[in-house]
């Protein structure tokens, strides 16, 4: 495995702070109580950003628009070679911010919006009462400026009847695309995940339609679902079990969490490899222990994971997300049940 010199991309989460408390947030509260970067030490770690050639930065929270100095650090970004790409719930983008904002078009590639549910009725369920009506608004504020501006639908009990709705509606609007992914069983979406995620027979709905949205809309229609339709269709004929390759953390790229902690994803907050305001963001992506040790997950195959040694369907199989693996069991090499082919065709069941 040839490392890189430095990551390719970066998730930068720039504040734990929001101006929701969503039941299926997988950030709250494994962050919360920290002491965050000021601005002078994100503009500083920026500049280290740039000098190593990243190419794209993605910043996130908690809700990003909650900072005050939300411009200055999207200026600096901005200003550099880097590309940008925002995740909001834009329920804070006002007229003029979303002016103040297309000034750095250019810039921006991705504009990622959450909208979980095809009315308020669903939507504020999860987010909270007039999350909906608020974060359209928002939305309409930023298509008036930008055509990046995309929909993230988690997919769960209460929305995954309002799919084919959800994708109407993103259609009406003009955006860009609209990505329905999976409930992860992390953070409040662990705690909550009996509750909300789907049965066996739901998720074979949810797929069936999914695929009847592709064949209709095309490339306007993604996430996790139809991207575990793909892999496992094109892994029909593969004999030997691959490595362990569903996940590029620590390859290509990693995160850095508001207080500074260098993780190898915004998923894995628990696996904190070192931290911005002790050492360089190159000396930990090329020599920290914690990095190392994720890597040798690179080197395994399904043979190496009990629960996968001997089932007939592993060569089909790529490991799946090791976050999810972590925050059920604490080790990343292990079965990420929602990446299960077993239970991808119903034959186990798996709800928590």
């Amino acid at each position: 495995m040839n490392l890189l010199s430095a990551p390719l991309d970066i998730f930068l989460s720039i504040t734990h702070k929001c101006n929701l408390e969503c039941i299926h947030c997988s950030v709250y509260p494994a962050t919360c109580g920290k002491e965050e970067l000021a601005t002078n030490k994100l503009i500083k770690l920026i500049d280290e950003l740039s000098g190593l050639k990243i190419f794209t930065v993605r910043i996130s929270g908690g809700e990003p628009f909650v900072r005050k100095d939300i411009f200055k650090i999207i200026e600096k970004i901005c200003k550099s070679s880097m590309r940008l790409s925002i995740n909001t719930n834009a329920m804070l983008i006002t007229a003029k911010k979303a002016k103040q904002l297309s000034e750095f078009a250019p810039k921006i590639d991705d504009i990622m919006v959450s909208i979980d549910g095809a009315t308020a009725k669903t939507h504020d369920f999860l987010r909270g009462k007039g999350g909906f009506n608020a974060t359209v608004r928002g939305m309409e504020y930023l298509l008036k400026h930008f055509k990046c501006v995309s929909i993230y639908t988690t997919v769960i009990k209460k929305n995954f009847t309002e799919i084919g709705k959800i994708t109407l509606m993103a259609k009406k609007m003009g955006v860009e695309g609209v990505k329905f992914n999976e409930l992860l069983p992390i953070g409040m979406g662990l705690k909550y995940y009996k509750d909300l995620s789907l049965n066996a027979e739901e998720r074979k709905l949810v797929i069936k339609k999914l695929k009847q949205l592709k064949s209709e809309y095309g490339g306007f229609v993604t996430g996790t679902y139809l991207d575990l339709c793909e892999i496992f269709s094109s892994s029909q004929n593969i004999k030997d079990p691959p490595s362990l390759n569903g996940c590029g953390a620590t390859l290509n790229g990693c995160a850095i969490l508001p207080d500074g902690s260098v993780v190898p994803c915004d998923r894995l907050q628990g696996l904190v490899a070192g931290n911005i305001r002790e050492k360089t963001l190159r000396e930990i992506w090329l020599h920290s222990e914690g990095f190392k040790l994720f890597r040798k997950r690179f080197k395994k195959t399904l043979n190496d994971i009990k629960e996968c040694s001997s089932c007939g369907y592993k060569a089909m199989c790529t490991g799946g997300c090791p976050a999810v693996s972590f925050a059920l069991t604490g080790n990343t090499i292990a079965r990420d049940p929602l990446s299960c082919y077993r239970i991808f065709r119903g034959e186990e069941i798996f709800n928590g």
